[in-house]
């Protein structure tokens, strides 16, 4: 009888271990915070080479932006659950406790802080807590009051490539940090519009304002192109401080060129395929800021060698 019992137990700490693992990482959002630990590492690699302080910077900034998301998904649980797209999220379908998200808050913050403090480098560790500030004391709250939001919550796109590019010895006023930053700054407003655009009846339902609530249709379809148009531009203009190899330039042209034109049906947007067409917009932007990313970092480790 003891042997069932002790059989049984076992076999219940393992469901919960599981329970708690999946909990966590559904917390941790890991396409999300995968991308602004890979923007860190890109910001250090565009000043130096691969090293063991690179991957200091890539898991303390993974882990604090785990942490900021943890916090984030605290703070919106009631609204969470009243959203189709998030009410399965670990705590408003209550498969995490909140003693539980805050441990795993608390954890991973101070870990990634730790690790980012082992680089020794002050401005690090003070633009990652400044990270986790701005997202859960500003951003967060500023969702519930305004649409526009975005515009400042896109600043938080733009301080990973800096940690890192800090760390490996470079200076912050830097035009090249600043073009990335730009960079990335200028493909957070869209990203984030667009997602919030077609998810807009959710937010709508949980009380957010939306965009629709004070834009029209072709507003919004405009304003989303020149945004675009802006992110392209810049792409262009920001190899000629990393690129010397003019067939990765003649390759990010073009890669601009086709992002504009396959967006320009944002100018005649209709309700009737408004939402497919954000869909698009949110595809494309996302391939094109990876791949203009990738292509910068290839033409500097071979400039390097």
């Amino acid at each position: 009888m003891e042997k069932v019992s002790f059989e049984i137990k076992e076999k219940i700490e393992i469901i919960e271990r599981g329970h708690l693992l999946s909990g966590f990482i559904l917390l941790a959002k890991l396409r999300v915070t995968f991308f602004v630990a890979l923007s860190s590492f890109f910001g250090y690699i565009f000043f130096d080479e691969f090293s063991w302080q690179s991957l200091l910077v890539v898991f303390g900034v993974f882990l604090t932006a785990v942490s900021s998301s943890a916090i984030n998904q605290y703070q919106e649980r009631k609204f969470d659950k009243l959203m189709t797209r998030t009410r399965n999220r670990p705590l408003p379908s209550n498969k995490l406790r909140k003693e539980e998200a805050l441990i795993f808050i608390i954890f991973t913050g101070l870990l990634g802080i730790f690790l980012l403090g082992l680089t020794f480098n002050i401005i690090a560790v003070a633009l990652a807590v400044f990270s986790m500030i701005w997202y859960n004391l500003v951003y967060t709250p500023l969702k519930r009051k305004t649409a526009f939001a975005v515009l400042p919550g896109a600043l938080l796109g733009a301080i990973p490539p800096v940690i890192g590019w800090s760390v490996a010895g470079g200076d912050l006023f830097s035009p090249k940090i600043l073009f990335i930053s730009i960079l990335f700054f200028l493909f957070q407003i869209p990203h984030f519009w667009f997602l919030f655009l077609i998810y807009n009846d959710d937010y709508k339902q949980a009380g957010y304002p939306t965009l629709k609530d004070v834009l029209t249709i072709t507003q919004i379809g405009r304003i989303s192109f020149v945004w675009i148009v802006c992110l392209a531009t810049v792409a262009v203009a920001e190899p000629f401080f990393f690129v010397n190899n003019p067939l990765f330039l003649a390759i990010i042209f073009v890669m601009s060129v086709i992002l504009i034109w396959k967006n320009k049906f944002l100018l005649t947007l209709e309700k009737t395929n408004e939402n497919n067409s954000y869909r698009v917009a949110f595809r494309t932007l996302n391939i094109y800021v990876l791949l203009v990313v990738v292509l910068l970092t290839i033409e500097k480790i071979i400039s390097n060698k």
